[in-house]
């Protein structure tokens, strides 16, 4: 995971790492399966409450924005695991997280 590039915010005291990646499979219950960019890293997200409000869908093959938390990813050696928020969906570059 170190050579990813993320963003690191802070939410709430949390230190969360935002990092983007594409929808490879859909699971039942507003569950997704996202590989991250610049790994071949699979991770379980789900969708944030602002694009549930919205009823954005998000599909198969969809690039998104995942946060996670660095805890998580730093003491993830041997799980498979690792569950984040999908905060967007779309065309993405970092620069425009840091906004």
């Amino acid at each position: 995971m170190e050579n990813e590039p993320y963003i690191i915010k802070v939410i709430g005291g949390v230190r969360y790492a935002i990092i983007s990646g594409v929808v490879k499979s859909v699971l039942p219950a507003s569950w997704f399966q996202i590989e991250l960019d610049g790994s071949k890293k699979l991770v379980r997200g789900k969708i944030s409450g602002k694009i549930r409000r919205y009823r954005i869908r998000i599909e198969l093959g969809d690039k998104v924005q995942v946060r996670l938390s660095l805890s998580d990813l730093q003491n993830s050696a041997g799980r498979d695991n690792i569950i984040g928020i999908i905060t967007r969906r779309g065309n993405i570059k970092l620069d425009d997280a840091a906004s």
